[in-house]
């Protein structure tokens, strides 16, 4: 395959559709090593190989990557935790509730009592999810995480906005 000028051997495994961009992407492993996705743009040209003799364990090591990926982005880290504590009013805002199961794709999601839902993921990439993170901005109580450089950048990321509307002084954020 030839994609971006350069010319690889992929195995293919799945094709993905970007809900929030409308992209397209194969899924596959580069030389039968490294799960990635390529943008189905980017490729320019396809030919076939030889066939595969072990193309059911690759697509069972890709089942199980899957379930650790939030979008198409696949690497080799560690599994990272994340709790968010969310402010979801019991009775008056349900709708919330329906949509957090709806969306939370391998996540968990449960109540805690009247006012607080708490969101559970395990994600090898938690940057994928800041997109929908961000869609309960107002709501969110606390966050927890193993990944503290993400929780950081997170974080700044909801300072910054703030200071669109305020100064630092007047939003109370304190560095």
């Amino acid at each position: 395959m030839q994609y971006n000028g350069k010319e690889t051997d992929i195995t293919p495994l799945s094709l993905y559709v970007s809900t929030e961009t409308g992209r397209q992407y194969l899924v596959g492993y580069l030389h039968k090593k490294l799960l990635t996705s390529i943008r189905l743009d980017n490729i320019k040209e396809v030919r076939m190989m030889d066939s595969i003799t072990n193309y059911p364990k690759i697509k069972q090591r890709f089942a199980l990557k899957k379930n650790t990926s939030w979008n198409g982005s696949f690497n080799r880290q560690p599994l990272k935790h994340l709790r968010v504590l969310l402010r979801v009013q019991e009775g008056t805002e349900d709708y919330l509730i329906t949509r957090l199961a709806r969306e939370q794709r391998m996540g968990s999601s449960k109540r805690l009592d009247s006012m607080t839902v708490v969101f559970e993921i395990e994600l090898i990439d938690l940057y994928a999810i800041n997109p929908f993170l961000r869609t309960f901005i107002g709501r969110i109580v606390s966050i927890e995480t193993n990944d503290n450089t993400w929780k950081a950048h997170f974080i700044n990321d909801m300072k910054e906005l703030i200071t669109l509307y305020h100064t630092p002084e007047e939003a109370g954020i304190h560095d």
